[in-house]
């Protein structure tokens, strides 16, 4: 990802990202961009608050960002790194009780987050 945004030999490049990200995904993408690119440094700044983060690339403080939120496309250029699929867990007897319910009415059920 990071060596098709930048072509530097010598330099630092500033990521804002949240929690999630500087704690599972920077560490391994850093370590090989570094070995390809041994003579780049680079700055962290770990913030969870996706306004933050934009007015942060707004104003230079970091020169790019990783979040799951979006970004005005007006404004930034962004490219997705990658989709997952997300789960959503209960206890089983909540599902099996869930499922009682719904075997005894034929009305469609929707659920919203």
């Amino acid at each position: 990802m990071f060596s098709s945004c930048f072509v530097l030999l010598r330099g630092r490049i500033s990521i804002g990202a949240s929690t999630y990200f500087c704690s599972n995904i920077l560490p391994s993408l850093m370590k090989s961009f570094s070995q390809k690119y041994p003579g780049i440094q680079f700055s962290v700044t770990e913030d969870s608050y996706t306004p933050n983060l934009k007015k942060a690339l707004r104003k230079g403080g970091i020169d790019l960002a990783m979040s799951s939120n979006t970004y005005p496309e007006n404004e930034f250029d962004c490219r997705i790194y990658e989709r997952e699929a997300l789960i959503l867990a209960v206890p089983a007897a909540v599902f099996h009780h869930a499922r009682q319910e719904s075997a005894c009415s034929n009305t469609p059920r929707s659920c919203s987050l």
